[in-house]
């Protein structure tokens, strides 16, 4: 049996040009163990650029962190490049991962190529879900 947690907030302002990957919304805190390792996690959230921005790309994925770590794609450089614009668009994502046993931060992130920040947002909905 393993532990599911939602992911349901406003998505805030992502920086431009940033070059690592931030959460898009909240984080789940979540536990994995040896008898449960796996996390798994789906979010989407309607996402786009400020107007009078062009057309810039981003990458989107489901990602984790460990206390004092840095944020990272579950599939670490397979990852989705998506493009955005100043109408705002789903974008979703949908991944799965073992983790070693420890505490972790897990949602929906986004690393912004663009030079424009991605603002014309609105909520993140999903789960997290640690199982074996």
């Amino acid at each position: 049996m393993g532990t599911t947690a939602a992911l349901v907030e406003p998505v805030g302002v992502i920086a431009p040009n940033n070059g690592h990957y931030v959460f898009a919304g909240p984080a789940a805190t979540v536990t994995t163990t040896v008898e449960h390792p796996r996390v798994s996690g789906m979010a989407s959230a309607p996402l786009g650029l400020a107007p009078g921005s062009p057309l810039q790309y981003a990458d989107v994925g489901m990602c984790f962190q460990p206390p004092g770590g840095e944020v990272t794609n579950f599939y670490g450089s397979n990852f989705s490049v998506h493009a955005f614009t100043t109408t705002r668009a789903d974008y979703a994502t949908a991944a799965t991962v073992v983790l070693a046993p420890g505490s972790y931060q897990v949602g929906m992130c986004v690393r912004n190529n663009g030079a424009s920040p991605i603002q014309n947002n609105n909520y993140v909905s999903g789960f997290v879900q640690v199982t074996s």
